[in-house]
């Protein structure tokens, strides 16, 4: 059995981008429902008033998944509970951001504390967890160790933290009552904000640089998500139809976040229609490595740049592959926007028009 339409659902992360997105799905989907969006910050400011929209039935409550103390009160009497957790900072996150980001060890952590909070309340029955893979675990990837790993042993930090999380919630299956569904949410479309294709010397044409070599991107628009979570407290899930990806351990249900698959090429043809007035925009494919030491020389940290290198490398790889396409197919007809959409939409942010003779330009630079 699923949700009662006029019971509680929290929603950690409620003033970030993918909390906000569930909450504004679950209050279109089951408006009876009490809905508490969960922030560290203060449950009284600007933002979080915006967030409730006038509606009566949502609040904005305080707990911190770092302190495991604070999360059992805003958690009493709630059937369902959607978990995001923080790697990032606040200006990357979107919400309040992680407490010491960066730290792989401490988002695995807060992950587990909403876990094991939501085993002590009795009235939680379904938790619905944002996570990706353990990167670790694919024997397709990285088999030759190119990549190193950090000190915490981790190879994509914002990945495996994640899934070793996952892990641990589903070796303990059998000591509890609380149904599990995984949800891994495609790569955003916001970062084009930081990876559009750049203008090249001779002023006319572009160049999209990314470490892909010949494998289509994942991606989706971050606003989408609520739209494939919010379905799913309808039912509750079953253990073990599903295998974690990389192993051949039984898995609470996976569903993903994917709302276009593109080449390469394919994105940077999307760019010259739509963003740069038709002009030559070509992929140019770059090695991992080349592309972290590009990020660092352009002025980003090391272990952001590793991070996302390391990232594009396990793009690369048929496990990764494997689940975005079942999640491109399970999401063609729940109404995600697809990349083009919402480019247009975007265009003249990610390239502000230009004044020429002094009228406007039409966008390009």
């Amino acid at each position: 059995m699923g949700l009662i339409t006029d019971q509680k659902l929290v929603v950690f992360g409620g003033l970030g981008r993918q909390g906000a997105s569930v909450a504004t799905e679950l209050i279109k989907r089951y408006p009876n429902a009490k809905i508490s969006l969960v922030t560290r910050g203060a449950a009284d400011s600007e933002a979080a008033t915006k967030a409730k929209k006038g509606n009566p039935n949502v609040s904005v409550v305080t707990a911190d998944l770092d302190k495991f103390e604070t999360l059992s009160p805003v958690l009493e009497g709630a059937y369902g509970v959607f978990l995001v957790t923080a790697f990032w900072p606040a200006g990357v996150d979107g919400g309040t951001g992680a407490t010491t980001p960066l730290n792989a060890q401490l988002e695995r952590d807060a992950a587990l504390n909403c876990f094991n909070a939501c085993k002590n309340v009795k009235s939680v029955k379904h938790l619905v967890f944002s996570t990706l893979e353990d990167s670790r675990l694919c024997a397709d990837f990285n088999a030759d160790k190119a990549l190193p790993a950090d000190a915490s042993s981790y190879v994509v930090p914002h990945f495996d933290g994640k899934g070793e999380a996952s892990i641990d919630i589903i070796n303990q299956q059998s000591e509890t009552d609380l149904a599990v569904d995984f949800v891994y949410v495609g790569c955003y479309y916001g970062n084009w904000f930081g990876m559009k294709p750049v203008p090249n010397e001779d002023g006319k044409s572009y160049s999209l640089y990314l470490p892909l070599a010949d494998k289509p991107h994942y991606t989706v628009d971050v606003a989408d998500v609520g739209k494939i979570v919010a379905p799913l407290f309808e039912r509750l899930p079953e253990f073990g139809a599903t295998v974690w990806p990389g192993t051949s351990e039984k898995s609470w249900p996976i569903h993903g976040v994917v709302g276009s698959k593109q080449s390469g090429q394919e994105i940077a043809d999307t760019f010259s229609e739509v963003c740069l007035d038709g002009a030559e925009c070509k992929y140019v494919p770059l090695p991992v490595e080349a592309f972290i030491a590009n990020g660092v020389k352009m002025g980003m940290p090391e272990l952001v740049a590793r991070d996302f290198g390391h990232m594009f490398g396990f793009f690369q790889c048929d496990t990764y592959m494997a689940v975005r396409e079942k999640a491109l197919e399970e999401g063609k007809d729940k109404g995600l926007t697809d990349f083009k959409g919402w480019l247009g939409h975007v265009k003249h942010m990610l390239y502000p028009p230009v004044a020429t003779n002094g009228a406007a330009a039409n966008g390009t630079q």
